[in-house]
């Protein structure tokens, strides 16, 4: 071999040996900016489900407010039927008593007219 094919050989070696090197180097930067996207991917889920979570709590400690409102609420109105009953019931026994006393009152009446 002549030493211009030794020096073209030599340069086509070096050309080669650079091309590989930018192929690695390239592969090195895809792998780089894969795991990029995928650390960005798994940060941008991970506040999603932070933000889900916080949703999520919120809406529960809402319906555990409505729910609270709604037994107290309850509370309150069986009481007032309870009390307008009560109300009712007295005056039912009332009026009974005096439907009876006023009966009696009339039977005595009769029985002392005879």
């Amino acid at each position: 071999m002549s030493s211009l094919e030794n020096v073209k050989t030599l340069k086509e070696m070096s050309t080669l040996e650079k091309v590989i090197e930018a192929e690695q180097k390239a592969e090195t930067l895809v792998k780089e900016a894969l795991m990029k996207k995928e650390k960005t991917i798994l940060n941008s889920t991970e506040k999603a489900n932070e933000k889900a979570a916080k949703i999520i709590k919120t809406a529960n400690q809402e319906e555990t407010k409505i729910i609270e409102a709604a037994l107290i609420r309850e509370k309150e109105i069986d009481q007032e039927m309870k009390k307008e009953f009560d109300e009712i019931e007295l005056r039912v026994k009332n009026s009974v008593k005096e439907k009876v006393d006023e009966g009696v009152k009339f039977i005595l009446e009769r029985m002392i007219d005879k």
